[in-house]
């Protein structure tokens, strides 16, 4: 096949692109030197080449008229976003066989003046004195500068954010770092752009920490950029790098194509860098990545490795021992001798367990199905002390728990129930009052008498059917789940037995694909229909089971 070069326009020259067939780069000098290679002057002598002697003139008149800028042959695209910062350098080419060095560059190999910069950048107290000082710095930038400042400007964002609950301006809320509209932040993001690949791995993570941290868009080119140097980098982190790592992509969102791809890859490492992992937070940033994702036996290594870190760490807390057994739920393993420890310490320690904290615990042992008796029996009485303080959601989630494990807590389920029933009407949801009525009829438990708990609840409930207009898959689980449940304890609602008899609630049941699903769907609408034939008798309540029973199919 002949050689084929073509031209390639720039916005400053021409230059020619790499000859595919021969292997061999025109470069102006071939022009200069009037055409020595041979396959470009047997080409260019064509009439009907693509290279023609008319195109060949006019090249050299361009070279002439640009002579003395340096020629540079590009093999890649830059897309539009880096435009507005000016042409990145051509990136390296990375040799996946042998892994770049991933240590931090010494403080030994900074002179005296790039260390007492970074000691000013350490010590500074607000986001305009790191300014400052990479100002009076200007031009002198290296890598480990940039790191720092962006990692110091986060640090600095995530205090003043947790001393204001919100920043306002009038009555626009900012939610973003007020630094991103600082003028001198661009020149501190183009820098970081010029040196993000000159830094090392460690570095590059926790510029990409930072960044996330300033909230910076995932469409911006600063993130495109480091998430898309990722893909390259991946491969060589080692076991620090890659929990760090993980920990920034499990706080970006999931939906994105390169982060979801990114968070896979991560999964896929992970195996080979369980055994090297050897902090807490680490194992913990793996777990909350990807822990879900892994199959049995790497789940199981991270489980024992979690338990190893915890049982060697001497300076150990209460929110080591909370993190861990959150976690174990998280990747749903069920580890018994850690939970087997860590139950008897928060037992001990429950005073000193905030009450989001002991949600989340409790939800965490009630997935595992590790009943610990001790434990919940402080938990009941810290929950009836502060009843006020919780949400509704809390509590319900709390009765669920204690429904599944078989726990006896009648004083705690009164509570609850007298909470909801005196509640705002808009403060529980159909999900949340489905989930307490489906335990209180799974458990057996009705409150006293006194308390008109019938009406109460079919108020509750007729209310919450109001709302449910266009049903959607998950409403017409909770709408039949709900009016199962209720009738189980002879409560019948009106309007939640209208919406059951509606036309939209038979086109939802109707256009359900799943196999089990449909027959799940079909088990509960006969066993409501038994419960209101043996509970209604007047005319007009057989209407609702009339039109309910052609739900049924005849085959």
């Amino acid at each position: 096949m002949a050689c084929n070069p073509q031209i390639m326009s720039t916005s400053r020259c021409f230059m020619f692109r790499y000859c595919s067939s021969c292997k061999l780069r025109v470069q102006n000098t071939l022009l200069v030197n009037r055409f020595k290679h041979p396959i470009v002057q047997e080409r260019a002598m064509r009439p009907h080449s693509v290279l023609s002697a008319d195109v060949v003139g006019k090249a050299v008149l361009v070279l002439q008229k640009f002579r003395g800028c340096q020629m540079q042959w590009r093999g890649y695209s830059q897309p539009p976003w880096q435009w507005p910062l000016g042409h990145l350098d051509r990136p390296h080419k990375k040799d996946f066989k042998d892994a770049p060095s991933s240590a931090l560059v010494q403080l030994e190999d900074l002179d005296q003046q790039s260390l007492s910069v970074l000691q000013e950048i350490h010590d500074a107290s607000s986001a305009s004195e790191v300014i400052r000082v990479l100002e009076g710095c200007q031009g002198r930038w290296t890598e480990v500068h940039v790191g720092r400042a962006l990692s110091k400007l986060a640090d600095i964002h995530l205090d003043d954010k947790r001393s204001s609950s919100a920043q306002t301006h009038g009555l626009v809320r900012i939610t973003t770092a007020p630094v991103l509209y600082n003028p001198k932040f661009k020149d501190l993001c183009h820098e970081a752009l010029q040196q993000s690949r000159h830094m090392d791995n460690a570095l590059y993570v926790e510029v990409l920490g930072a960044l996330q941290k300033l909230q910076i868009p995932l469409k911006s080119s600063m993130m495109y950029t480091f998430l898309a140097q990722a893909e390259h980098r991946i491969n060589t982190f080692n076991a620090s790098e890659l929990a760090h790592f993980a920990g920034v992509l499990n706080r970006l969102d999931q939906n994105d194509p390169r982060v979801s791809a990114l968070t896979t890859a991560v999964s896929l490492l992970t195996p080979r860098h369980i055994s090297r992992l050897t902090t807490l937070s680490q194992v913990l940033n793996i777990i909350s990545a990807v822990g879900s994702t892994l199959e049995s036996v790497p789940r199981g290594k991270l489980a024992n490795m979690l338990l190893a870190i915890l049982a060697t760490n001497e300076e150990r807390t209460v929110d080591n021992i909370i993190q861990a057994v959150k976690a174990l739920h998280r990747m749903n393993y069920k580890l018994d001798i850690l939970l087997e420890l860590a139950c008897p310490v928060l037992t001990a320690q429950m005073k000193d367990i905030s009450d989001e904290e002991l949600h989340g615990v409790i939800c965490a042992l009630g997935g595992l199905r590790y009943a610990d008796v001790n434990f919940f029996e402080a938990a009941c009485d810290r929950i009836l002390e502060c009843l006020a303080e919780w949400k509704i959601q809390w509590l319900i989630d709390a009765v669920k728990v204690y429904g599944t494990l078989d726990i006896e807590a009648p004083l705690l389920f009164d509570s609850v129930i007298r909470r909801v029933m005196n509640g705002h009407p808009g403060e529980i949801t159909l999900t949340d009052f489905t989930t307490l009525m489906k335990t209180l009829a799974e458990v057996n438990h009705r409150p006293p008498s006194s308390w008109s708990f019938p009406s109460s609840s079919s108020r509750i409930a007729n209310m919450l059917a109001d709302h449910v207009a266009l049903i959607s898959s998950e409403d017409g689980h909770h709408v039949l789940t709900l009016a199962v449940s209720m009738a189980s304890q002879n409560i019948y609602p009106d309007r939640l037995l209208d919406v059951l008899a509606s036309r939209a609630f038979a086109n939802w049941a109707m256009m359900i694909r799943d196999g089990k699903e449909f027959k799940d769907v079909i088990r509960d609408i006969k066993r409501l229909l038994d419960f209101l034939r043996e509970g209604l008798d007047e005319a007009r309540h057989r209407v609702w089971t009339d039109e309910i029973a052609k739900l049924i199919p005849t085959q």
